[in-house]
């Protein structure tokens, strides 16, 4: 085992004992939680709702084809 290897794969374990600890919040924070998750995903600087993630698709792509520059060409050489 390399120890700089790491297994990113959430635990299932893990995932239930998050769920459950929501679902002990009850409905009133679960729901406050919700409010204030959603708020920050349609901040405009976090990206996150379809039409400003279409918008910086489009304006990053733009770029690309403004800037690209070709690699330049090589030759093989027989040895």
């Amino acid at each position: 085992p390399t120890p700089y290897i790491f297994d990113d794969r959430a635990k299932w374990e893990d995932a239930a004992e998050g769920l459950l600890y929501l679902y002990n919040l009850g409905y009133e924070k679960r729901k406050e939680y919700g409010l204030l998750g959603r708020e920050f995903m349609l901040k405009k600087e976090v990206g996150m709702e379809a039409s400003e993630m279409c918008r910086r698709f489009i304006q990053d792509m733009e770029r690309c084809f403004e800037e690209f520059k070709p690699r330049e060409r090589y030759e093989l050489i027989h040895i």
